[in-house]
């Protein structure tokens, strides 16, 4: 008669299994079936319990969104791009951008930049790009 039994790595179950026989192995739980439902949740105190959920990272925002996270800061980069071309070609990109990602890695070089030259306070490019 096969035996059904629940993966586990630190506590989580990763896999379901179906073996021939029983077996007693570290990390290995014996279920009733091959229940796929298990996966992802946690073992805890001889019961699957559901894993807590992760808060969603929020990564893509509108532009208003982005401009709004500069907040006093962004007049200064406004005037900074009519006297320094690569902040006005930066400036220009998000302008023409449908939407910003905050992992894309020409918006934090270009927050970044900003930062380094002083138009954003230190600490103010991580504060910007935050996904929450």
């Amino acid at each position: 008669m096969p035996k059904f039994y629940a993966v586990l790595l630190a506590g989580r179950v990763v896999g379901v299994k179906q073996l021939a026989a029983a077996i007693e192995a570290p990390g290995h739980v014996e279920i009733e079936s091959l229940d796929q439902s298990l996966i992802g949740m946690l073992y805890e105190g001889g019961e699957f319990v559901p894993a807590p959920q992760e808060p969603e990272q929020i990564t893509q925002i509108s532009r208003l969104e982005f401009m709004d996270r500069f907040d006093k800061d962004l007049a200064g980069v406004f005037a900074a791009a009519k006297a320094n071309p690569d902040v006005e070609v930066w400036v220009e990109k998000v302008k023409a951008a449908s939407s910003i990602d905050l992992t894309d890695p020409r918006t934090v070089s270009g927050v970044q930049a900003l930062e380094t030259a002083g138009l954003i306070a230190v600490g103010r490019a991580d504060e910007i790009l935050a996904t929450q």
